[in-house]
């Protein structure tokens, strides 16, 4: 029998991501986390989480055909289609039908779990997740063949060392999910984290709110059980929405979805250190003292907003150009939007929020001048460097991040 302790103990968990690179229709899809850039992101987080995270098993879900180049890296890769995207299919204006169903799709699935975790269960995957055949029995959704020639990799990238040091039970009732475009600085296992009532998110442009969707902590059972509400929520407004986090947004905290909200369905805070923005600055630096606490303490940086290079473009040009920084603020950036535009090549047709975007760089300048920003940029150089992700470069990543899928 078991030792009764074995329930309280640490275990690993399920670390997912969604990446589309083609959208429904074949074409090219250019919606933020959707974007073939962002493969360049998932490769750089697949790899910093194997180093600083092992007790994170990676999961890619992947939607709408994504190359099979793209599709090898995951520990698990589970092709996905939206349980509800007929829903989504069915609201009559044809721009938002288009926008939702063509690009937006990898952004959603974060909120198909539920789905998610049966397909994985049912053994729809490629690939599988670590465990010790010998010594426990194995998860009957995992696939078995390809353990052996797994576990041989992560011990041939790391020695085997991460390995060791990871739980080795498997917590399948709580499941992170993040964007593609994080970091991760220490460890997490079932242990680093309360296990929420329902679903924990983090902070967006400022710390201690609920409100961002980059990372995202599930208790799988409860919210199966508030997903349908959620749904019928986003009929009654025709999927009138921005996009999921806003979906997320409205049916957790709006009075318009008091009617389809029950009391238990509220939402709890993800600890800001899981969800740090390279824009609040390096934690030694204390943006605004608010971060003191959390030094050495952060998990999860976040690129939300300005990538590195823009935001560094944008601190560069700070630099050089504010000469007394008394009093000023990051608002202050707009008299200059029209020199950092075009120094920085920013394409302002194609980007809608070209005002918030110089605002939270130059935040980032005031934090720190670009510090966390120089740490993320160095990172993904580190971990991904040229366009490591292509099938015909980055052979390295290839041979050591792929997992088991044949």
């Amino acid at each position: 029998m078991a030792d009764a302790s074995e329930q309280f103990e640490c275990k690993r968990m399920l670390w997912m991501t969604g990446l589309q690179a083609k959208a429904a229709d074949g074409s090219e899809a250019h919606y933020i986390t959707s974007s073939a850039s962002y493969l360049r992101y998932y490769a750089s987080a697949l790899r910093s989480a194997r180093e600083n995270a092992p007790s994170l098993l990676p999961v890619l879900v992947v939607l709408n055909s994504m190359p099979q180049e793209f599709v090898d890296w995951g520990a698990l890769v589970i092709r996905h289609e939206l349980s509800f995207a007929s829903r989504m299919e069915a609201i009559n204006d044809p721009w938002l039908r288009d926008n939702l169903t063509k690009q937006l799709m990898a952004s959603y699935a974060r909120l198909d779990v539920p789905a998610i975790m049966e397909k994985a269960r049912r053994g729809l995957c490629r690939g599988l997740l670590l465990g010790d055949q010998g010594a426990n029995p194995p998860l009957p959704w995992q696939v078995i063949p390809a353990l052996p020639a797994y576990e041989r990799r992560w011990q041939k990238l790391d020695g085997g060392a991460a390995a060791r040091a990871a739980p080795r039970g498997i917590d399948l009732e709580t499941v992170m999910w993040t964007d593609p475009d994080v970091l991760f600085r220490h460890d997490i296992d079932s242990c680093s984290l309360p296990k929420p009532r329902l679903l924990s998110i983090g902070p967006e442009l400022r710390p201690g709110t609920i409100i961002n969707c980059g990372v995202m902590l599930f208790n799988v059972k409860a919210y199966a059980a508030t997903l349908p509400a959620m749904l019928d929520f986003a009929d009654s407004r025709k999927w009138v929405l921005w996009h999921d986090q806003e979906l997320v947004e409205l049916f957790m905290l709006s009075k318009e979805a008091g009617g389809f909200r029950k009391l238990w369905h509220r939402l709890t805070a993800l600890p800001d250190a899981y969800n740090y923005k390279a824009y609040w600055g390096e934690p030694e630096a204390g943006w605004l003292s608010m971060f003191t606490h959390q030094v050495g303490d952060v998990a999860i940086v976040h690129t939300h907003g300005p990538k590195p290079e823009l935001a560094l473009c944008v601190i560069e040009y700070l630099q050089r150009n504010v000469k007394k920084r008394l009093g000023w603020a990051p608002k202050h950036v707009l008299h200059r939007k029209k020199e950092i535009v075009q120094e920085c090549n920013i394409q302002e047709k194609a980007t809608v929020f070209v005002d918030a975007l110089l605002q939270i760089a130059a935040g980032a300048f005031k934090a720190d001048e670009g510090a966390m920003y120089r740490w993320v940029l160095r990172e993904h150089m580190r971990l991904c460097p040229g366009a490591c992700w292509l099938p015909d470069k980055g052979s390295n990543l290839q041979e050591t991040s792929r997992g088991t899928a044949t």
